[in-house]
């Protein structure tokens, strides 16, 4: 490569050379992929070499620890004058904190906040395989739930005076976040891991990690993309991420449930509603085909706590966590986590849940811009109570 790079290689691809170090990581792509980056205005290949860390102990391993902090540099000074990103900014002074090693035991320990907070969200696990943890077994332990209502409300019990009946509600499904492909083309997030062998005989729904050859093409089954953009199904927010637009605001998925309501008469009515929104780590990305919390571990929060959304600015503050964290006497993040989603639902006063899904009765779908006040006040205090308590376990201003 220096040979042909000495004899007058043009650019153009000598930098697709370096920009693809994948698939070559050689010291020569090495060297030269993050100010090659800078200099192209290249920010999603940027934002994806620097914060990776097969990248960086390349790069350490190769050149050495120096070289590694003189990109981080050049990343710092980029974000900070040309790109202009606060958010890209914190992210890289985090990358450059990890490079020292009296910052490596601590850094070891923020790591485990991470992992304990992808096995909170269980985002890469298919929603039939969902273990009974994080916000999983928050909701089997909240339904069932009995609620009881006037007939008024129930168009099965008209005529039988203002005694109140009972309707039984169970939890259907839930889904966390907003999916779609590259295109913009909407799915849910069982797409995500709808599979297919190449001649379509061998399909199916789950993890395709040792799954056998279809027994006609004899092909591996692999996830099903989109005929359009050719990419596999992902978070709509993964997308801005990748393209460095996302602001601190932005790191939240929604939580959305699918129940079921039935009466006394038998009759049964399914809804689905935005229940809260879920603060994600500013350090949350896509690995691949994982997701992944990594550093920083910092939470946005106190921003505007209504369920409709306004564009302007992002106005709210920064929090990261603790070193030690406790909370209802847990001290494993997951269970506190656990802990602080129980107690959102829970607040104000035991049946805050109940009535709140007792409005919902005959709403069908509630979409966010068509729902009304009363609704909106209620996603807005377990909104501000989830955050707030994250705030409290957090603790640690930005």
């Amino acid at each position: 490569m220096i040979a042909k790079y000495n004899s007058g290689m043009p650019q153009s691809i000598r930098d697709r050379y370096i920009i693809s170090w994948r698939m070559h990581p050689t010291d020569f792509a090495i060297r030269r992929t993050i100010e090659t980056a800078i200099r192209l205005g290249d920010i999603q290949h940027l934002i994806g070499t620097i914060e990776d860390e097969e990248f960086r102990s390349l790069r350490v391993r190769l050149l050495g620890i120096n070289a590694l902090r003189d990109d981080i540099r050049l990343c710092l000074q980029f974000y900070a004058s040309a790109q202009n990103s606060p958010l890209l900014y914190i992210k890289a002074l985090f990358i450059q904190q990890s490079t020292f090693p009296e910052s490596r035991q601590l850094l070891n320990r923020h790591k485990r906040y991470c992992s304990d907070y992808d096995d909170f969200l269980q985002l890469n696990v298919p929603q039939q395989a969902r273990l009974n943890i994080g916000i999983h077994r928050v909701l089997k332990q909240m339904f069932p739930l009995a609620i009881r209502q006037r007939p008024a409300l129930q168009a099965d019990n008209v005529g039988t005076g203002s005694r109140l009946t009972t309707m039984t509600v169970e939890l259907l499904n839930y889904e966390i976040g907003e999916w779609s492909c590259e295109c913009g083309i909407p799915a849910g997030e069982r797409s995500r891991y709808t599979y297919s062998c190449d001649c379509g005989h061998y399909t199916g729904h789950g993890i395709v990690d040792g799954l056998a050859a279809c027994d006609k093409c004899y092909s591996v089954p692999t996830y099903s993309k989109c005929w359009r953009c050719g990419a596999r199904v992902t978070l709509a927010l993964v997308r801005r991420i990748r393209d460095g637009t996302a602001e601190p605001a932005d790191y939240e998925l929604p939580l959305w449930l699918t129940i079921r309501a039935s009466s006394p008469s038998g009759k049964s009515e399914d809804v689905t509603f935005k229940l809260l929104y879920i603060p994600l780590m500013l350090g949350f990305n896509e690995r691949g085909d994982q997701f992944i919390s990594s550093i920083p571990d910092i939470f946005s929060l106190d921003r505007a706590e209504s369920a409709i959304r306004h564009s302007g600015a992002w106005g709210g503050r920064l929090v990261a966590m603790r070193d030690q964290v406790r909370y209802d006497r847990q001290v494993e993040f997951r269970k506190v986590l656990e802990a602080v989603l129980r107690r959102t639902l829970r607040s104000h006063d035991r049946y805050a849940l109940r009535d709140y899904i007792g409005r919902l009765i005959g709403k069908k779908t509630i979409k966010e811009e068509h729902v009304s006040e009363t609704f909106c006040s209620c996603i807005g205090w377990q909104r501000e109570g989830f955050c707030k308590i994250i705030g409290y376990v957090s603790g640690v201003p930005r």
